[in-house]
């Protein structure tokens, strides 16, 4: 039996050791970088808090963070309490609206650097005007906004894949992923990120990429507004991260240089149209569509290779995201549809085609009761015309197509021309290209053949450093392994070389 001052000591020890954990969850419930989720609420309780400071009369400029419950002026502080006591029941000290106000006057606040206590000082400081302070309720207004809508993409997502369960791929595609936002480099993530800013070392693009160890699905900020759009941007990047693994990531980056010609520009566009037909229902142009395929591929001895590497590659991706954000493929296909028409709109083919055809193409093998995700290979093997194709293309508007694509390929020229004179016959600048990263939008790269292709705009890493091109272009050799700009290069181009 233990003695009376053993059992003194015991309790001693357990007092002691109570008053430690109390003190450790104190500590963390009090820490000053919280971030807790958002709801609807915080946005509300911001906007009822700037509602409850209208007017100069209305506003206390001497907090003391007590807030009496008959008073009739506010702080920042009281206003953001009374309006969580109103719409939330009770008040957190530490909740997601309070959180993300001081996460503002951290921003924004010229003085933010003295401050104990950032919305009492930021609220009592004589350089806060009551201009200041509605500024400041706006600016917090759109912070919670864009949180929330961070939070709701991760939840989109992890919907998505709890209903498709793993079946499509016979994997889950959720995993790691960053939202980034290209300004700040400034990331959010659902799951624990090696640090809260991307690595300069690490370009910025929807993509995956290797950042700590881990792979991770990347997707660039803003998301788009569209709910069909988002989720299949989340879907879309999320399939690339589990690509390879797949056995999926095929065929070589580049080619589909024929896809800028006049023929091959004109006969996929009528692949278009007769899939666009198809997929509303008209019989005899699926055979349409895969008549005008054939003639295009019979044209260019590389066509179909090339193709395919780019079908494989974004093609499938984007299937799909386009059959995780609607399930139902009568209510997807206006979405095709459009997605059809609209892409005869990007000024160049070669890298943008597939994300149009591919997703076109996969409904239209779920429409004749196949699963274009079990052997792929034989599904799109599939996609041949029976016997010899039969062109019907004036039902599809050929001549007008014909004449626009001429007058186009008329300016297309004069633009080679400007090339040839800027990246091969005048003074350039070759950059070896060996591990390297980009960042470009692939609806305007122009083919260049036989040297290359040309991106008007670029931000590309390499181990040699960086360069950003802003305007004027820059051209990628068809084997990838040399870089050309202008030289001597004007502000339009930053290069930003490494220590040796």
């Amino acid at each position: 039996m233990p003695t009376f001052g053993q059992t003194l000591r015991n309790s001693g020890m357990q007092a002691v050791i109570l008053a430690l954990l109390v003190a450790s969850v104190a500590q963390v419930a009090d820490n000053p970088d919280a971030k807790p989720p958002v709801t609807i609420d915080d946005v509300r309780i911001v906007q009822r808090a700037k509602a409850i400071i209208d007017s100069p009369a209305k506003w206390n400029r001497a907090d003391n963070r007590v807030c009496p419950a008959d008073a009739t002026t506010f702080s920042i502080y009281c206003a953001l309490e009374k309006a969580t006591k109103e719409i939330g029941g009770s008040f957190e000290h530490r909740g997601a609206a309070m959180q993300e106000a001081r996460f503002v006057i951290d921003d924004i606040a010229p003085n933010a650097s003295e401050y104990e206590h950032r919305l009492m000082d930021y609220n009592n400081d004589p350089t806060t005007s009551f201009e200041h302070l509605q500024k400041f309720f706006t600016l917090l207004e759109a912070r919670v906004q864009e949180r929330l809508a961070l939070e709701n993409a991760f939840r989109e997502l992890g919907e998505m894949c709890a209903r498709d369960a793993g079946r499509m791929w016979g994997t889950s595609l959720c995993g790691p992923t960053l939202l980034v936002d290209p300004k700040t480099r400034g990331v959010t993530s659902n799951e624990p990120a090696p640090a809260p800013v991307l690595p300069q070392s690490i370009g910025i693009a929807n993509t995956s990429v290797e950042w700590g160890g881990k792979l991770w699905t990347m997707v660039m900020l803003p998301l788009p507004q569209n709910d069909y759009d988002r989720r299949v941007l989340l879907v879309h990047e999320s399939f690339h991260r589990i690509q390879k693994g797949l056995g999926l990531f095929i065929g070589q980056e580049g080619g589909n240089a024929h896809l800028d010609t006049v023929d091959g520009r004109v006969w996929l566009q009528l692949e278009w149209r007769a899939l666009a037909a198809a997929l509303q229902g008209d019989r005899g142009a699926l055979d349409d569509a895969l008549a005008f395929r054939a003639k295009r591929r019979s044209l260019f001895p590389k066509a179909a290779e090339e193709e395919h590497g780019l079908e494989f590659r974004e093609g499938l991706a984007e299937y799909t995201g386009t059959a995780f954000a609607e399930t139902s493929l009568p209510k997807r296909i206006p979405h095709l549809v459009e997605a059809l028409r609209e892409a005869e709109k990007k000024p160049s083919f070669v890298r943008s085609f597939a994300y149009a055809s591919g997703p076109a193409w996969g409904a239209m093998l779920e429409m004749q009761g196949k699963r274009p995700t079990e052997d792929v290979e034989p599904a799109l093997s599939r996609l041949e015309p029976a016997g010899e194709p039969v062109l019907r293309a004036q039902r599809y508007g050929y001549t007008e197509l014909l004449a626009k694509e001429k007058a186009r390929d008329d300016q297309k020229q004069a633009t080679l021309r400007e090339f040839r004179a800027r990246f091969v016959d005048g003074p350039v600048l070759v950059l070896p290209l060996r591990k390297f990263s980009f960042e470009m939008d692939p609806n305007a790269s122009i083919p260049f053949e036989p040297y290359g292709t040309v991106f008007p705009t670029l931000t590309l890493r390499d181990g040699w450093g960086s360069i950003i091109v802003k305007r004027g272009g820059a051209m990628i050799s068809s084997d990838w392994t040399r870089l050309t700009v202008p030289f001597p290069a004007n502000d339009d181009y930053v290069l930003t070389l490494k220590d040796r």
